[in-house]
């Protein structure tokens, strides 16, 4: 069972009803987005607000969280409000789908941490069925979502298992987003691709650069460079050399 609350160095997470806990690899997708110069920053399918609060460590943008799971949207309201960049941060409760119909903002960087599996092997908890299975966002709907909110040299951050993210590339260069930076994600450097994180933009690029990142390393310690990318935010977690 999962701990009630996750501490960070300048944070704290707590996700007792949020439908979807703290992972290892949102933390990691969380520390490599690139999102230092963003002014407006938009989360969708924010659940505990991890990726905001990451994000808002290092950045001095504002950011919207959009979460449609009304136990996830007001833990993450909670979490905001414990913060301490309380006044940049802001929960909307609502499908990212009625979000886009409605509002007229345009963001520099949005990032999502969606739900990837099909509709089978549900869980009977309905929350958290509906923050890992792609029923209420599937990738057709998050790409639609995307074109309409992202302004025209904002960039969109994505995570994605490994099998699904060459899908998502091309449906969306069939919308007008294109690949520009691939972050593959192993466990361990002998293991096969975890997950891979994906940054998009509207112009095609002219070189697209992949990115190894190994959690571990052969000794199943934490490698250099998730320590590098992480220490900045786990507790007794030290950067190598």
């Amino acid at each position: 069972m999962a701990n009630s609350y996750f501490q960070f160095r300048q944070f704290l997470i707590t996700q007792e009803k949020s439908a979807m806990k703290v992972t290892t690899e949102g933390c990691l997708f969380g520390a490599v987005i690139g999102c230092e110069n963003a002014e407006q920053i938009l989360d969708i399918g924010a659940g505990t607000g991890l990726l905001t609060l990451m994000m808002a460590q290092r950045t001095y943008g504002q950011i919207k969280a959009v979460e449609i799971d009304e136990s996830s949207a007001g833990e993450c309201c909670d979490n905001f409000q414990a913060s301490p960049w309380k006044e940049r941060l802001h929960i909307v409760h609502s499908s990212i789908q009625e979000f886009a119909i409605h509002s007229n903002e345009r963001f520099d960087l949005i990032v999502s941490n969606p739900p990837f599996y099909d509709g089978h092997q549900k869980t009977e908890n309905g929350s958290r069925s509906r923050a890992m299975h792609s029923d209420h966002l599937n990738s057709f709907a998050l790409i639609s979502a995307v074109s309409v909110l992202l302004n025209n040299n904002g960039k969109f951050w994505v995570l994605y298992p490994e099998f699904q993210a060459d899908q998502f590339i091309e449906k969306a260069s069939r919308n007008g987003l294109y690949l520009a930076n691939r972050f593959d994600i192993y466990n361990r450097p002998e293991e096969t691709i975890f997950r891979s994180v994906l940054e998009f933009q509207r112009s095609k690029s002219t070189a697209i650069i992949t990115h190894r990142l190994n959690i571990r390393n052969d000794d199943n310690e934490y490698s250099e460079e998730f320590s590098r990318l992480l220490a900045p935010y786990y507790l007794y977690l030290q950067a190598s050399g």
